[in-house]
């Protein structure tokens, strides 16, 4: 369900950046369309694998610290 989230979000980025620039390339509109998609999509796994690495850095450096407390 995220990733139909993610493309509506890349559509109407795409259509707000073709509005923005006020003129089109050999693609048209639908082009900038298709690059906010591919956009959004690329951010979304991005934003995951970000927040993933964070949440084990983090269950990492609380284990370490209970470590050490144990030791001593």
């Amino acid at each position: 369900m995220k990733w139909v989230l993610w493309i509506i979000l890349g559509g109407i980025v795409g259509w707000f950046v073709s509005l923005v620039m006020g003129r089109d390339f050999k693609g048209g509109c639908l082009a900038y369309v298709v690059v906010g998609i591919i956009t959004m999509v690329l951010i979304g796994v991005l934003v995951k694998v970000f927040w993933t690495v964070v949440v084990i850095a983090l269950i990492i450096a609380a284990l370490a610290w209970l470590f050490d407390l144990a030791r001593r």
